[in-house]
């Protein structure tokens, strides 16, 4: 099992993409489960994507809302950098849709109404998120 800060132990990879992956780790310090994003090596050893990485880490930690996940730190450690945040337990959007198909309207809106509230309330702090998908 990897540890990443002598505190967050890497139990379970729960998503991946081409510029990172996520994991279900353990915080050793809080005795809590956490999602810690782990940027890709290649991306880690360029410092403009890192200092990027790095101000919407900053961002994020500022938002305040039940529709967006809670930012609890982020760093690098041997070369990788991390961000962790709240774990939220559950199926994806895409797993939804591939378990029962097409979604009821009322189940529609009340999703929509979710990623809605949440994007305007990133919207309210200057953010613009670039990368919504239903996983």
């Amino acid at each position: 099992m990897d540890v990443l800060v002598d505190r967050y132990e890497l139990r379970e990879q729960i998503g991946a993409g081409a510029m990172a992956t996520v994991w279900r780790a353990w915080d050793t310090r809080l005795h809590r489960f956490a999602a810690v994003k782990l940027l890709a090596r290649a991306l880690g050893t360029d410092p403009g994507f890192v200092a990027r990485f790095e101000r919407e880490a900053r961002h994020a930690a500022g938002l305040n809302s039940p529709n967006i996940v809670t930012v609890f730190d982020f760093g690098t450690d041997a070369g990788v950098s991390y961000l962790v945040m709240e774990l939220i337990e559950g199926e994806s959007l895409a797993d939804l849709l591939r378990r029962v198909g097409q979604l009821e309207p009322s189940q529609t809106i009340q999703i929509c109404s979710g990623v809605l509230h949440g994007l305007e309330s990133a919207h309210q702090h200057g953010i613009v998120h670039r990368d919504i998908k239903p996983s």
